[in-house]
């Protein structure tokens, strides 16, 4: 959104917000509510064809959920936000399963418990359900992925985007763009091919230097550094890791640490400019190891003793938070580097 635009939406909401602001049962609405809000006044402005809405958390009492969607998915299913969605991954998935809207088409990539749920909600309000592993299937390595659709075939595809986890999440947007066929929507194999190898998102398995490899991915959750394990062992062969890691508190850092301390050489641990940023010698002392690791402020310095000591055959992986990805210096002169090249041996 172009930056006047944004400002001027602002301004036009602000009397809203603080009118709600005063009201007891509704109060302060959220920041993730504002800019929601705003980006429902842009699109409608803009006349978009189709937007594409990412649900904040949950999904049942999401801001997002005031539409009715043309296709709606949920994507797979981990013990996050437990102190707002339940402990369990049956709570959480009844919570997800909250965006399925009566006779509107779903697809889901969840498993076991959590797909028992969806699967319910989804026979209460009818609503047609494309799951991962049964109506959709996928095949594919080193960045190439066929899909099949309800007995169609697509692809071969070529990811824009690293990691094993990210052939299932394709596979999930190729069965939402076959339904939306279904409805009647234009949308050509051509441009499938296109959208997935053209696909960006900052901070994710993306890679912004050579020699050494610098990763970054905000990996803040247990599925999310699972993820990250399992694309470090396929496409990123090195000598030595060297990790640059900061939390935010209310995330698990102790699963966070526990799956990926063992792959690490050496640890920096520092702290984003947040307010919610962990402190760096709490998550010391969660280590197996806590001589393994040095604590360095800000995330800047912790950044540049990494690239020190790191060979160029070493890969440095920065994670944790994605506040933390907004504190890395990037050279001018650097893009992103496509992901076909992480997968070159």
């Amino acid at each position: 959104i172009p930056r006047g635009d944004f400002l001027r939406l602002m301004e036009r909401v602000q009397p809203e917000v603080r009118r709600l602001a005063t009201i007891p049962a509704i109060g302060q609405p959220t920041e993730f509510e504002v800019k929601t809000l705003l980006g429902f006044l842009h699109f409608a402005e803009r006349e978009v064809d189709l937007s594409v809405l990412e649900v904040g958390l949950g999904g049942r009492l999401d801001a997002t959920n005031v539409v009715t969607p043309t296709v709606s998915a949920i994507t797979s299913i981990g013990l996050d936000h437990v102190d707002r969605l339940g402990g369990s991954l049956e709570s959480i998935a009844w919570e997800k399963a909250g965006i399925i809207k009566p006779g509107v088409p779903c697809v889901v990539a969840a498993e076991g418990p959590a797909l028992r749920v969806i699967e319910g909600v989804a026979r209460e309000r009818e609503a047609p359900l494309l799951r991962v592993g049964n109506e959709v299937l996928w095949e594919g390595s080193n960045g190439c992925l066929h899909v099949s659709v309800e007995g169609r075939a697509y692809g071969p595809f070529t990811l824009g985007l690293r990691g094993p986890f990210q052939r299932s999440n394709a596979a999930v947007a190729v069965a939402m763009a076959h339904l939306l066929r279904q409805q009647g929507w234009s949308l050509p194999d051509r441009a499938l091919a296109q959208g997935l190898s053209d696909a960006y998102q900052p901070a994710r398995m993306e890679v912004i230097q050579r020699e050494p490899t610098v990763l970054l991915d905000g990996a803040h959750n247990l599925p999310a550094a699972l993820a990250l394990r399992e694309a470090l062992a396929e496409g990123f062969p090195r000598r030595r890791l060297i990790l640059v890691l900061g939390m935010l508190r209310g995330h698990n850092a102790e699963d966070v640490l526990r799956q990926l301390e063992p792959l690490a050489d050496r640890i920096i641990l520092t702290a984003a400019d947040a307010p919610r940023a962990a402190d760096p010698e709490d998550l010391r002392q969660l280590l197996s190891r806590p001589d393994k690791a040095d604590v360095i402020l800000p995330v800047r310095s912790a950044y540049e003793r990494a690239l020190e000591i790191a060979d160029p055959e070493d890969l440095v992986l920065v994670t944790g938070s994605f506040y933390l990805m907004t504190e890395i210096p990037r050279a001018a002169a650097v893009c992103s580097i496509p992901a076909s090249a992480a997968y070159a041996s």
